[in-house]
């Protein structure tokens, strides 16, 4: 489903970091371990289509997401990829399901209304889909930040740190929710953190060497 070739990134100050190799799966997970400067973010951010790196090359669904134009890739992304972020950003003025439906506007597909209460539904949210982003807990919030990354019935879904704040049970929870719709919807699931309590959920695995030791 995804696969890295010699990446490599070099930042304005001339700081080069080199990435291993690896490859997902379809409903693979994997997950990528690394302590502050070990260019996680980067990873990532390379991986969903939002940094082109120095060297190297992405390939997703047989496709080397950094030989197309700035279009097709913004409308790959929109389509195959989706992100889960530790602290998830939505526009606060409308409500949870418009955020949702502002997603899959964003993609090529039309608004599936019966999908969005699917989905809303199996993360027991759907009692606060009018509800503002302001209005709902922590745990709502994250729970439609993962419904807005599997909303287009993504090929890959990355996810950055989301449980490094979390206590045992609730990082237990938010793991099992999204491995559960990782393998519903046949999706690959990447998650980078620092947080070594996830070894335990994961049976791949790889750690980025910090470049600043």
């Amino acid at each position: 489903m995804i696969q890295t070739n010699n990446l490599s990134h070099t930042f304005s100050d001339q700081v080069r970091i080199t990435f291993p190799d690896f490859s997902v799966g379809q409903k693979e997970s994997l997950l990528i371990l690394g302590e502050s400067g070990a260019g996680k973010t980067t990873l990532l951010h390379i991986l969903g289509g939002m940094l082109k790196p120095t060297d190297g090359a992405v390939h997703l669904m047989n496709e080397n997401i950094y030989s197309f134009s700035s279009r097709k890739l913004d409308s790959f992304r929109g389509d195959h990829i989706g992100m889960v972020f530790q602290q998830a950003h939505f526009i606060p003025s409308i409500s949870a399901i418009e955020n949702i439906r502002l997603a899959q506007r964003i993609g090529s597909k039309k608004v599936d209304n019966q999908a969005i209460n699917n989905l809303f539904d199996r993360l027991n949210i759907g009692h606060r889909k009018e509800a503002l982003p302001s209005e709902m807990s922590q745990g709502e919030r994250q729970r439609l930040a993962i419904a807005r990354a599997f909303i287009n019935t993504p090929s890959l879904v990355l996810a950055d740190e989301l449980t490094s704040a979390l206590d045992d049970t609730n990082c237990a929870s938010v793991i099992a929710l999204l491995k559960e719709q990782s393998e519903q919807m046949g999706t690959s699931l990447i998650m980078v953190t620092h947080d070594q309590r996830l070894k335990e959920y994961f049976s791949n695995s790889i750690i980025l060497k910090n470049w600043n030791a």
